[in-house]
């Protein structure tokens, strides 16, 4: 049997240890939703810019189609 104030002492620690492995796997668990959350932000993110970037890209073509064909002579 050890001594009480050995036992005490063990048993303190071990409470300071389940208190740590608590607190690692609840910033865990915080870390991997702020990942989630950042790489469904970036998908969103970038179709939004592909998105934009198709709607700015054809609107002034076709926009330009009848000066282009005025400039080369022929219909488009």
């Amino acid at each position: 049997m050890l001594d009480p104030g050995v036992e005490q002492a063990r048993t303190a620690l071990q409470k300071i240890v389940d208190y740590n492995i608590a607190a690692s796997e609840t910033s865990i668990s915080q870390t991997l939703a702020a990942v989630s959350e950042a790489k469904i932000a970036i998908l969103v993110s970038f179709s939004v810019t592909l998105v934009l970037a198709l709607i700015c890209g054809y609107f002034p073509r076709a926009g330009d189609q009848p000066a282009v064909a005025q400039l080369l002579g022929a219909s488009m």
